[in-house]
């Protein structure tokens, strides 16, 4: 069979296939309750630590699904995802979704590590990885940063070429989503060199 990206992206949302789909499926529910109760609050400062202190179940689990693809498609199925669960109709969903990219970046950035264990806790509290890390894990952990950023590239690509508006509005969000992602998880090189020093 040859993919398609509708066929590629079917596949996923459909089938549930990806554990980071898997995760966010079985908590759409306590999501979405927590982005209207975050809703309620009129400060930006205080909606977005009210969503970073209140997800940490969500990294948690993440985090246990261990190593997972992220590719170009992978994010266009989560970001599929989480147009579901926090549609953007309000900044609450923003933050939401900018905070699970980041999630999702330093799931993937930390993988099987030995020490992944709370990684996704200690980023949330300090957007850093880099100390969940043995010092041999780092390289890899940078390539993965950078494989990142090179796949939202690509989604931004296949948004350029969509005929569909309402698609294409979702790939944009996507791409936002997870470089807005990428920028909050600090750089593993520099965050190790700097803790060496």
């Amino acid at each position: 069979m040859v993919y398609t990206l509708d066929t590629y992206m079917g596949r996923y949302v459909r089938s549930d296939s990806h554990p980071v789909l898997h995760v966010l499926g079985k908590n759409a529910v306590q999501i979405g309750a927590l982005v209207k109760e975050c809703d309620r609050i009129s400060d930006a400062t205080e909606q977005q630590m009210f969503i970073r202190n209140n997800i940490y179940f969500l990294a948690n689990e993440i985090e246990k699904t261990g190593e997972f693809d992220l590719g170009p498609l992978e994010m266009i199925s989560i970001g599929l995802s989480l147009d579901k669960i926090a549609p953007e109709s309000s900044t609450s969903d923003l933050y939401m979704r900018y905070r699970i990219a980041g999630i999702v970046i330093a799931a993937r950035m930390v993988g099987e590590s030995p020490s992944r264990e709370g990684s996704g806790q200690h980023y949330l509290r300090t957007l850093e990885i880099a100390e969940c890390l043995q010092p041999h894990e780092i390289q890899r952990a940078k390539e993965r940063w950078k494989a990142a950023l090179r796949a939202t590239g690509e989604v931004e690509s296949y948004a350029r070429i969509l005929q569909s508006d309402k698609l294409k509005k979702s790939l944009e969000r996507t791409s936002e989503n997870f470089r807005t992602g990428l920028g909050k998880v600090k750089y593993p090189e520099m965050m190790h060199t700097r803790r060496a020093a």
